[in-house]
């Protein structure tokens, strides 16, 4: 992972508590589901998604903006010190925006998406921001 790409995870990482749908592991998932009651479960369906996979298919612009938004309304959940969410909105450009990915041995440039390469919870706040941020599944 590149430098940049590190400090922008550093710095939003923690919004990903702020997202209803995050699981943040196998263990974490078990214990939501154990809390529900038998009535809660009757008649829902389970599902998980690989949100990795999905990441080319994320409008990035649209996702940056989220993020974004998500930052403003969770302002103290984050430590930048510093830098205004103005800059970061320029920090997520510039990695997401000029990144590439391989795919059958070619490099490849998306706008719709970028580089598979990235920290995990990086992606998973992309991928959970905009309709899918405001869903809580558990």
């Amino acid at each position: 992972m590149d430098k940049l790409t590190f400090l922008l995870c550093h710095l939003l990482n923690p919004l990903l508590d702020a997202v209803p749908s995050h699981l943040k592991n196998t263990h974490d998932v078990l214990t939501k589901l154990q809390r529900l009651s038998p009535e809660q479960l009757k008649g829902q369906t389970f599902f998980t998604a690989d949100v990795e996979a999905l990441y080319t298919n994320i409008n990035v612009e649209t996702a940056i903006d989220d993020i974004i938004e998500l930052a403003g309304e969770h302002r103290n959940l984050l430590k930048l010190y510093g830098l205004t969410l103005t800059d970061i909105h320029e920090l997520l450009e510039v990695s997401l925006l000029n990144s590439y990915f391989v795919y059958k041995t070619k490099y490849t440039t998306n706008y719709t998406g970028s580089s598979w390469e990235y920290d995990r919870h990086h992606w998973e706040l992309l991928s959970r921001c905009g309709s899918w941020r405001k869903t809580q599944f558990m």
